[in-house]
């Protein structure tokens, strides 16, 4: 309390610097990086991607009344040829076009001679590149495998970008596991600010409905702001990145973080009646502290065994929820008492 000011405004300065770096903290989405490294099927992919390169793609769905029709697949090799001119992350390209020519096929012959070229390729690269009904056919860019989920989704809107404009034969749209993973992963952070915000509104609410004073409701707004601030600012220092389980984690934090700054205003409330702010503050931390303290520290410990996991993604979520469980703690006990100082009632009506 001697230093009340001091302390709010490090925190301040925490949460700034924390909300400002959140976004260059990038979400890996590759599978390969969220599981043990010892896993047979693993080191098998490795071992695979040692000797034919990278086993990643970027696949995309063509649409025609005739994918099999000459003009339909002179076109397909078009658009393919041009993205892997345009973007030097993509390796190569595979489609019904280049297994067409692949196997001989010249778009100077007949279309007689292209089904049939088309009819006797082998049956597991048709079902790979063309449907039954010759309406749709795939496109694969195979892409560099060093490539970060954050590379690849700047990749992947790139392409949809290049090739989103109107053809003559065909429709393209993106498709595949690794467009629905980059996809996914940009759903779930694209709203981020929006449910921490919203999270943060509806607490207020709540709090204005019970307490009935703006004031007292943001009290316990303001340390969980500067853990939210806080936890991606620690991952950033420390060259972290979040994963699928970890992005969501502002979400605990509201929970977790709120529940103890509503423990020490409620119990200062009780005190405030009896003593000044400042006698009602140590009496509140005195009491409460020590419970909050407990509380934190059975969830820190119980949360720790999950460092130690095989999976880095379960790892990972252990130690940010350990690291955001602390935050809240340290900060309900050092901020929340200094902002009850410095903004709870005057010395006037002490």
């Amino acid at each position: 309390m001697n230093h009340a000011g001091v302390t709010l405004i490090i925190g301040v300065i925490i949460a700034i610097f924390g909300f400002a770096v959140e976004g260059k903290i990038t979400t890996e989405t590759n599978m390969t990086k969220l599981i043990p490294e010892n896993l047979p099927s693993l080191v098998q992919t490795k071992k695979l991607q040692k000797k034919v390169g990278s086993t990643t793609y970027l696949t995309y769905l063509a649409k025609a009344d005739n994918i099999k029709d000459k003009n339909t697949l002179k076109e397909i090799q078009s658009i393919g040829n041009k993205v892997k001119k345009d973007n030097k992350d993509v390796e190569s390209v595979q489609s019904i076009s280049t297994a067409y020519t692949q196997f001989g096929g010249k778009y100077t012959t007949s279309q007689e001679n292209i089904n049939r070229i088309i009819n006797n390729l082998p049956a597991s690269m048709k079902d790979t590149f063309i449907s039954p009904n010759n309406h749709y056919a795939a496109i694969q860019f195979k892409i560099k495998n060093n490539l970060s989920s954050d590379e690849q989704s700047k990749l992947m809107n790139r392409i949809n970008k290049e090739i989103n404009g109107q053809h003559k034969y065909v429709n393209i749209s993106a498709a595949g596991a690794t467009m629905m993973q980059l996809v996914g992963i940009k759903n779930m952070t694209s709203n981020h600010y929006l449910i921490i915000g919203a999270g943060l509104a509806i607490i207020f609410i709540v709090l204005l409905v019970v307490y009935r004073n703006w004031k007292v409701a943001l009290y316990p707004l303001v340390p969980i702001i500067i853990v939210l601030g806080a936890s991606p600012l620690t991952l950033w220092a420390r060259g972290g990145q979040y994963n699928p389980v970890t992005v969501t984690l502002s979400s605990l934090i509201l929970g977790v973080g709120i529940e103890f700054t509503i423990l020490i205003l409620e119990r200062y409330q009780e005190e405030i009646k009896t003593h000044d702010t400042k006698e009602a503050i140590i009496t509140a931390i005195s009491s409460v502290g020590a419970a909050i303290t407990v509380s934190g520290l059975t969830v820190i410990v119980g949360f720790s065994a999950i460092i130690f996991a095989d999976f880095p993604a379960l790892s990972a979520f252990g130690a940010s929820t350990v690291t955001d469980t602390a935050y809240s703690l340290i900060a309900a006990l050092t901020f929340m008492p200094a902002i009850i100082y410095l903004f709870g009632k005057s010395k006037s009506k002490q």
